[in-house]
């Protein structure tokens, strides 16, 4: 009972994650200035 209780709260999870990713993909951001930024950064 336990394992499914878990399995189910995984796959809602993984669900809400799967749709946040695909709003983010519609939103078609330009990321070569991002990109640059983190390629000059010294941390």
């Amino acid at each position: 009972m336990v394992a499914r209780l878990i399995e189910s709260e995984i796959r809602f999870a993984e669900a809400d994650l799967e749709a946040a990713c695909e709003k983010a993909n519609l939103l078609k951001l330009d990321t070569k200035d991002w990109e640059n930024l983190n390629g000059s950064e010294t941390w």
